[in-house]
C-alpha cells in the first residue's frame, strides 16, 4: 500500500514524469459538516492537452447531471471537488467521461462502483502530508463505515484537532485539505474518528 501513495506523490511532484494513464481511478459522493454533498474525482490525464473533459453523472437526479472538468496549463488533471445540489442516491450511480472533439462531446468511458474502485478496502485508513500552508489527507473507509459519521482530524502536539466532519454516501474514498499555516514539526499524522495514523514521509525528500 504504501508503494502506491509514493507513485501518488511522486504524480503530485513530477507531474512532467507522471504516468500517461488517462481515466478515472475512483469517485466518491460525501457530504461534508455543513450539510454540503459533493462528488469528488480522483483521475490522472496526461497528454490530453487542453482539450475540454466533461463528466455526466447518471443516478443522482431524474436527469443527467453535466460537469465541466477543469485542466491546468499542463493539460494534468488530478483531483476534481464539485459541489451538488442534490443526489438521493436511489438508483446506481454511473460517470461518464467526454472529451470534446470537433465541437461535439465523446465518450471516452463510462465508470460505476466496480470495479472503478481499484480496492475496496476492508479497514479504514488515512494518508496525510502537512506543508506550511494546509494538510491533506487521502481516507479510505470500509463498506461498514458508508454514510457514518467520520471525523477528521490532525495531532498537534498531544491534542486531536478535529478540522473537518465527512460522511461517505456512495464509494470508500475521500480527500480533504485544511488551507492553513500549520507548524509542521508540531503535528505528527492524522485521525478517522479516534484511529490515529502517522504522517506518510516520501522517502529521500
Amino acid at each position: 500500500m504504501k508503494a502506491y501513495w509514493f507513485v501518488w506523490a511522486l504524480l503530485i511532484i513530477l507531474p512532467a514524469q507522471a504516468s500517461r494513464t488517462l481515466g478515472v481511478e475512483w469517485f466518491s459522493i460525501i457530504e461534508k459538516k455543513d450539510g454540503e454533498i459533493y462528488l469528488q474525482v480522483s483521475h490522472l490525464f496526461l497528454g490530453a492537452g487542453p482539450r475540454e473533459a466533461y463528466f455526466e453523472l447518471i443516478g443522482c437526479t431524474d436527469e443527467a447531471l453535466w460537469l465541466k472538468v477543469p485542466y491546468d496549463d499542463e493539460g494534468l488533471r488530478i483531483f476534481t471537488e464539485t459541489q451538488l445540489e442534490h443526489c438521493d442516491l436511489s438508483e446506481p450511480l454511473r460517470l461518464g467521461l467526454y472529451f470534446e472533439e470537433s465541437g461535439e462531446k465523446q465518450l471516452f468511458k463510462v465508470y460505476e462502483e466496480k470495479p472503478v474502485q481499484y480496492l475496496i478496502p476492508e479497514s479504514k485508513e488515512l494518508f496525510s502530508i502537512c506543508s506550511d500552508k494546509s494538510f491533506y489527507v487521502h481516507g479510505s473507509i470500509p463498506s461498514s463505515l458508508q454514510g457514518k459519521d467520520l471525523n477528521v482530524s490532525y495531532r498537534k502536539s498531544d491534542s486531536m484537532v478535529t478540522f473537518e466532519k465527512v460522511r461517505v454516501l456512495f464509494g470508500y474514498y475521500f480527500d480533504i485539505r485544511l488551507h492553513d499555516e500549520l507548524d509542521c514539526t508540531q503535528i505528527s499524522g492524522g485521525y478517522i474518528n479516534d484511529t490515529f495514523f502517522p504522517t506518510y514521509e516520501i522517502p529521500g525528500a
